[in-house]
């Protein structure tokens, strides 16, 4: 039993880079390469997916974009902390196949935790499917790299979380450098 005083502790570590802290330890959603001797879960950035036991996964294959065409986009299912984490990444865009989301929500709907990118077309596609996950909560990603000319810290995120939240979602923004804990 760990001496942890918190259920789940997400900390976005910028692009695509999330670090799960929880009583049985930690697990990072990456499409880089894991250290510190972290389980490494990859999202399909790179073109391949190691996945732990315990971990069930839906993937579809990417039609283009800022990822390489060929490539997959991975929702990402894991059991902790007494609940469930979906992980779906850059997974949700206006070119999402509906047989997909469809297929996602069957399969992985319903978690207690959902974290999702905010993809390069704005947020309509994530208004549209979020609703059909049934999250307990809901956290939206800035999961693309920063502006090169940024001058400070920039968020893309805040418009769609509050479009998210007049929906009626229970959504929280969480940007690169950022941690949540829930207790």
């Amino acid at each position: 039993m760990s001496d942890q005083p918190w259920r789940l502790r997400v900390v976005h570590q910028g692009e695509d880079g999330v670090l799960l802290t929880h009583p049985a330890g930690q697990l990072r959603l990456d499409g880089s390469q894991a250290d510190n001797g972290e389980t490494l879960v990859q999202t399909g950035l790179t073109g391949r997916v190691q996945i732990p036991d315990g971990v069930q996964t839906l993937s579809y294959r990417l039609p283009g974009g800022r990822v390489r065409t060929g490539q997959e986009a991975h929702a990402v299912s894991i059991e902790v902390s007494g609940g469930r984490l979906l992980y779906l990444g850059h997974a949700l865009h206006s070119g999402t196949p509906t047989d997909w989301v469809g297929s996602a929500v069957e399969a992985l709907g319903s978690p207690d935790w959902l974290l999702v990118g905010v993809p390069e077309d704005g947020g309509p596609a994530l208004l549209q499917h979020l609703p059909a996950f049934g999250a307990g909560q809901i956290m939206m990603l800035d999961l693309r790299p920063p502006p090169r000319r940024s001058r400070g810290p920039v968020t893309r995120i805040a418009h769609w979380v509050d479009q998210a939240r007049l929906a009626g979602l229970p959504v929280m923004g969480v940007a690169p450098q950022v941690s949540v804990r829930f207790e």
